[in-house]
């Protein structure tokens, strides 16, 4: 592929980007507004989720009308193909999330972060499910954001890039963007390194649910300590090395364990990093070099126009 594709590509993704961004910046402004002294009656994490909320599903319509345009449907701009995964496997990839949770907040709690970073973590964490808006926010932290999320990093921006970029390379970018979207110091380390976990995961199965089921466990894990943190027994826990290594140990041991129900998934060739990524493309049948595009499994049976 020459130069200027690649180029062409990482623009569309650029844009992808911008509306996911700006939408729902808009939405947000409009909220602010709404929450000024004589405005609505609603508590104001209610309205400012409500229209974060409203902002996503927007810019996410008018991100898919774009492809649709191009005779591109949502399963096959995402890879998003929830009929694919059985039950059995759905609970087992949200007990992952839920296992990589816990190791996850155990290691931010066991790393010698400085303390400015641990209070304003907490302060910003807990931040969103004060006041009367707590069941909204849980809704939206545990459904909402993992899909519009996943839709929009692991769905649309990943798939644009691998029709230029190796799948290596896509999943760096797009897991970057993803940390950077973040804010906070702490966030911003460990959702890049959870984008990998996520884009490696979403590529391995060719199904962006994985993705989006993991997100969820990892999102429903944090609502204990979120609720929980002002209790004597949090306090204990946190301060406890101990318990901290064990809460590290069992997470992280839930999510392997429950990983290697999928065959094929965990193992030498499995867990090779992105060793195992480069051969992808070719198990799809697609040659970006042809300007085909990544074709996930479950739509072979479509058929793709070339852009332009």
């Amino acid at each position: 592929m020459s130069a200027w594709a690649r180029v062409k590509v990482a623009l569309t993704a650029s844009a992808i980007l911008a509306v996911f961004l700006v939408i729902p910046a808009f939405f947000l402004m409009i909220a602010m507004a709404v929450n000024l002294p004589g405005g609505g009656e609603a508590p104001p994490s209610v309205v400012s989720d409500l229209f974060s909320m409203t902002g996503c599903v927007v810019a996410i319509t008018v991100i898919a009308g774009r492809f649709r345009k191009k005779g591109v449907l949502l399963p096959e701009a995402t890879g998003f193909a929830p009929r694919e995964m059985g039950g059995k496997d759905a609970v087992r990839m949200l007990a992952a999330g839920v296992g990589c949770g816990f190791a996850l907040s155990a290691l931010l709690n066991l790393l010698p972060f400085p303390a400015q970073w641990m209070e304003s973590y907490d302060a910003a964490s807990l931040a969103a499910f004060e006041g009367e808006g707590r069941i909204v926010a849980v809704l939206m932290s545990v459904l909402f954001m993992p899909l519009s999320e996943e839709l929009v990093f692991r769905g649309f921006l990943l798939r644009t890039l691998l029709k230029g970029f190796s799948p290596r390379v896509s999943v760096l970018a797009v897991s970057v963007v993803f940390g950077l979207m973040h804010g906070h110091p702490l966030w911003i380390s460990y959702a890049f390194l959870f984008g990998l976990l996520l884009g490696w995961l979403t590529l391995r199965f060719e199904n962006l649910t994985a993705a989006m089921l993991l997100h969820m466990g990892v999102n429903i894990s944090s609502l204990p300590g979120i609720f929980l943190r002002e209790s004597e027994g949090y306090a204990r826990i946190a301060a406890n090395p101990l318990l901290l290594w064990a809460f590290l140990i069992l997470g992280g041991g839930l999510a392997v364990w429950t990983l290697i129900g999928f065959k094929g998934l965990i193992g030498f060739k499995g867990l090779a990093g992105f060793k195992g990524l480069k051969d992808l493309p070719s198990k799809n049948a697609v040659k970006r070099e042809t300007g085909e595009r990544y074709q996930p499994r479950h739509v072979k049976k479509h058929a793709f126009k070339k852009d332009g």
